[in-house]
């Protein structure tokens, strides 16, 4: 099964980075964008997505709002989160983030 993920991060070179690492591996289809654009894409089509990786900022909170917000669309969509006090601590290691994200997912 291909797990459709939607990568929500607002700098441009560490989502490339990151879209590329899952991309490369079989188990994913992955959507790369700005915690703007997605913030609509998931209010029109979140059932769209098997699991989101949101970065958190933590020194503005927009990663938690948009989460809160996400919760509202789709409650049960699983969330994976990027950052320091997030579930996959950043600096992400690229080439570890598939496999992390695919046993997250199965757990």
């Amino acid at each position: 099964m291909t797990i459709r993920a939607l990568l929500i991060d607002d700098d441009p070179d560490t989502r490339a980075l990151l879209a590329l690492a899952l991309s490369s591996d079989g188990r994913f289809t992955v959507e790369a964008m700005s915690r703007f654009d997605a913030a609509s894409e998931l209010h029109r089509d979140a059932a769209g997505y098997d699991a989101l990786l949101v970065h958190l900022l933590e020194s503005e909170g927009e990663g938690a709002a948009l989460i809160t917000a996400i919760r509202q669309w789709a409650p049960a969509l699983p969330i994976v989160t990027l950052g320091a006090a997030g579930t996959i601590a950043k600096p992400v290691d690229p080439l570890a983030l598939p496999t992390q994200l695919a046993e997250m997912l199965e757990a």
